[in-house]
């Protein structure tokens, strides 16, 4: 759930559903298929916010799809306007689930992801996950904190 004191934007997330409550009280889909698609065995586990765009979006997937590589973990999208689409940026990821993501303020899109297998970051610039794992064994992350 994530509220923008602002706009009083509202996102409400569930397990296979994302809705958007705006300022105008109207409940808008904004489920990508990836979620909605009951058989995808995908669910939501994040939703992180841009601070400088409240229209600018991450959602990271959980499920374990290990027949597919390059399964959908983490999608991005610019609500409002033409850009209403999400888009796939996963590359990099490993097959396990994405549990939790912190966005760093005050970057051009830096986010972290807690996966299964130990914390990743988003490289816009190569437009790929980077581990973060510096020689560390594999963990399970399942929260974190962003430090002011």
């Amino acid at each position: 759930y994530y509220v923008n004191d602002k706009s009083k934007k509202q996102w409400v997330v569930g397990r296979g559903n994302i809705d958007l409550l705006t300022n105008t009280w109207i409940w808008a889909d904004a489920t990508p298929p990836v979620v909605s698609n009951t058989n995808s065995g995908f669910g939501v586990t994040d939703l992180v916010v841009d601070p400088k765009n409240e229209n600018h979006l991450f959602l990271s997937l959980n499920g374990i799809n290990l027949n597919n590589p390059g399964s959908t973990r983490v999608l991005e999208n610019y609500f409002g306007g033409a850009q209403n689409m999400w888009i796939d940026i996963s590359i990099g990821l490993s097959e396990l689930p994405v549990n939790c993501m912190v966005y760093q303020e005050g970057t051009d899109d830096i986010v972290y992801a807690g996966c299964d297998d130990g914390v990743y970051y988003w490289n816009k610039q190569s437009t790929c996950w980077v581990k973060m794992n510096f020689n560390m064994p594999n963990c399970v992350v399942s929260r974190m904190t962003r430090l002011l």
